[in-house]
């Protein structure tokens, strides 16, 4: 946060919210307020099939408590992915929060991507 202060950034993203602490996020939302920061993305580190969206959940609880309107998350064009992600998406419609999947590997092809998206048919 002291480099964006430094280089006056509105925003940041943060990409291992395992180094917050749930415990320092209302700490870290106000921190954020005072210095005019915004966070308007928290990514995933991992692959949603990598621990059955485990990381991926706590993004977007973090995402809620920060104000943060998006997660990126990670996933691979496989049944066992698109059935996390559909848990992921019932979650972060119940958090206020929208879901991108990251354009790379699987869906780096915009047809695998797009035929992705309208399966799970959710603006979440």
């Amino acid at each position: 946060m002291e480099y964006a202060v430094q280089y006056r950034f509105s925003g940041i993203e943060i990409h291992d919210i395992s180094k917050l602490g749930d415990e320092n996020l209302n700490k870290i939302y106000h921190e954020l307020l005072e210095r005019k920061i915004s966070v308007p993305c928290i990514d995933t580190t991992n692959s949603v099939s990598s621990d059955e969206g485990k990381e991926a959940n706590g993004c977007i609880a973090a995402a809620k408590a920060l104000r943060c309107p998006f997660v990126r998350i990670k996933a691979e064009n496989t049944k066992e992915s698109f059935e996390t992600v559909k848990k992921l998406i019932s979650s972060a419609e119940e958090n206020g929060v929208t879901l991108l999947i990251e354009t790379t590997g699987d869906f780096r092809d915009t047809g695998a991507l797009l035929d992705a998206l309208n399966s799970f048919a959710s603006d979440n």
